[in-house]
């Protein structure tokens, strides 16, 4: 009996796909609020399709990493200094792919100095391997309040 390849084969399963996965939610949040293209482009997968299911861009769809990348950064230059706070992030795995959900905030500082809440929803991602990592590969964002 090979006790110690099933127990890593588990141990992947159960501890690092999730960290990995937590990982790139958080990587995403924090690449956007910097404004780090670079650590932006390392999140995506280069197939990924980022859909808005509401908001002022209710219907938008980008599809191939470097489309996703010229949506996302494109009010950059002119954005407020922001901070995205993630939670409640679900995954089911299904071998190099996974699917999760998680809710947002997106804080905007103001002129003041003071935050305000500028829109809350979900994330509906698929993730999938690349290059070793977990990636998105697809990201649906809905917002709260609206129907998807």
């Amino acid at each position: 009996m090979n006790w110690g390849a099933s127990t890593m084969a588990q141990d992947r399963a159960e501890i690092e796909d999730p960290l990995g996965i937590y990982d790139v939610v958080a990587a995403y949040c924090q690449a956007y609020d910097s404004h780090d293209r670079e650590e932006l482009e390392r999140v995506f997968s280069p197939e990924a399709t980022l859909r808005l299911l509401g908001g002022a861009s209710r219907g938008d769809e980008a599809i191939g990493r470097d489309n996703v990348l010229t949506w996302l950064t494109r009010r950059w230059p002119s954005a407020p200094p922001c901070l995205h706070l993630t939670g409640n992030l679900r995954i089911t795995p299904a071998g190099d792919d996974a699917r999760g959900t998680s809710d947002f905030l997106f804080l905007v500082k103001k002129e003041d100095g003071s935050l305000q809440i500028s829109s809350a929803g979900r994330y509906l991602d698929r993730f999938t391997r690349h290059d070793g990592r977990w990636v998105i590969a697809e990201r649906s964002i809905t917002f709260l309040g609206e129907p998807v």
